[in-house]
């Protein structure tokens, strides 16, 4: 199994974000997701993510989290909330002007 999507931030950022790796501090235009099984066996599945730089590159330094179904489930559900309350600002901001 290995399945990867790359997510490209929406360009103009407001800011710059960044990530901290093994030489310092790098620009990042995405991120680089990628569910890796060990041996082929469920039990032992992990997604990783990686930063993509500036120049769409995957960095190298990563995030590594198990790929049980729960816990894949309520980071998805965390991320939802975040982007509910960010539609929510962004009305606000759009009615305020």
């Amino acid at each position: 199994m290995g399945n990867r999507a790359q997510i490209d931030y929406p360009q103009p950022l407001r800011r710059d974000i960044s990530f901290l790796g093994r030489n310092g501090f790098g620009m990042t235009s995405g991120l680089d997701v990628m569910l890796l099984t060990v041996h082929g066996k469920a039990q032992d599945a992990y997604v990783m993510i990686s930063p993509l730089t500036s120049k769409g590159d995957i960095a190298r330094c990563r995030i590594d989290i198990p790929a049980d179904p729960s816990t894949l489930r309520q980071i998805a559900a965390q991320f939802e909330e975040m982007a509910a309350e960010m539609d929510a600002m962004i009305a606000d901001e759009v009615q305020a002007a």
